[in-house]
């Protein structure tokens, strides 16, 4: 039986618990405790200076005075990662030398070797675990931050005994470093295919992604289930004001939504809430929902775990290139039956959204 209901979760990036750690601000948009493990979130920006951090992890990250330097590990997670502002440059699998700019994805399966490097001062992540946990090891060796801004430049790394035991407390294990504990360089940052493999790293930007226009906005499908096993899609949607989706619930996908820009409303059961940009909203299964868009346009992330959803975009929507032009055409035939198959239950509900 679980502690707690699981209910919907509404965080703003500026009031959500932070954490100083690695010369890095650390905030917590959402843990395991409050998705019943299945997904955390973390908004991390990336000072310049400072010290410490992920080598190949099966990772660790070291701030130097010009970069941070991951070291290469891994861990017993699927593991994501959004640049919303900055440079990163990503090693994964032996796919080393992934440079990503702001609006790259870069999508890490569990187990598998990574390290990365931060070039660009403040640059900032939205880092996701499935399952949950990362979270734990990441707040147990930090310090509270008593303000949403980036560290001192006093800040001291954690006992090495506290990371070790964290670390495989919470499925990380080092490859040729121990992150937040060994100091990174080139040699300890590489890393190797993962023998016996049958899903890989990649980076893509949503316009190198295979995009739709559907249900009025724009969809980039940055991660779908045959990337993931299964476990997740992730798509990157432009919505335009006006927007109104009809109250309806997921059977049997937990929703997650992060605000990159705009202002949205979300009906989450009983409850009408106001998102902004670097908000985030965890909408569990079962939660009624539905959404407006109330600036000129809003631009989100939007995950679904376990995959599915994005079989109803591809399917229902119209597939545009890189220019926008039209490449193939719905087919609305198959609504009903990818609708029932995915889990989404549509309501015959009055909408508050389209009353206030």
């Amino acid at each position: 039986m679980p502690l707690r209901e699981k209910r919907a979760i509404v965080t703003q990036a500026k009031t959500a618990p932070a954490y100083w750690q690695i010369g890095n601000l650390w905030r917590v948009m959402v843990t395991g405790v409050q998705s019943e493990n299945s997904f955390t979130l973390l908004d991390q920006t990336v000072t310049d200076g400072g010290g410490g951090g992920p080598c190949t992890r099966k990772a660790l990250v070291l701030i130097s005075v010009r970069a941070v330097l991951s070291l290469s590990y891994t861990h017993t997670q699927d593991e994501g990662l959004y640049v919303v502002s900055g440079q990163c440059t990503f090693n994964a699998g032996g796919k080393d030398g992934m440079i990503a700019t702001a609006g790259t994805f870069v999508n890490v399966p569990r187990l598998t070797q990574h390290s990365f490097t931060v070039e660009a001062p403040n640059t900032q992540l939205l880092n996701f675990y499935l399952p949950a946990g990362f979270e734990q090891l990441l707040t147990g060796i930090a310090h509270p931050a008593d303000r949403s801004e980036p560290p001192p430049p006093d800040v001291p790394l954690a006992p090495a005994w506290l990371i070790e035991k964290l670390a495989e407390d919470y499925g990380q294990t080092a490859i040729l470093g121990m992150p937040f504990k060994d100091p990174a360089d080139a040699d300890n940052m590489k890393t190797e295919p993962t023998p016996g493999a049958t899903l890989f790293p990649y980076a893509v930007k949503a316009e190198q992604a295979q995009s739709y226009r559907y249900q009025g906005g724009f969809h980039s499908l940055l991660a779908s289930g045959d990337q993931t096993g299964g476990v997740y899609c992730l798509i990157e949607q432009t919505l335009p004001q006006g927007i109104v989706t009809d109250p309806h619930i997921d059977r049997v996908a937990d929703e997650v939504w992060y605000v990159l820009k705009g202002r949205c409303t979300f009906l989450l059961d009983d409850k009408v809430e106001s998102v902004e940009g670097e908000g985030m909203v965890f909408i569990p299964k079962g939660v009624v929902k539905a959404l407006r868009i109330d600036s000129s346009m809003a631009k989100v992330l939007c995950l679904h775990t376990p995959s599915g959803y994005e079989r109803l975009v591809s399917a229902l929507g119209q597939q545009v290139d890189d220019h926008g032009y039209l490449i193939t055409t719905a087919a609305p035939s198959v609504e009903e039956t990818l609708v029932k198959e995915v889990g989404v239950q549509r309501l015959a509900v009055a909408n508050p959204l389209q009353q206030c």
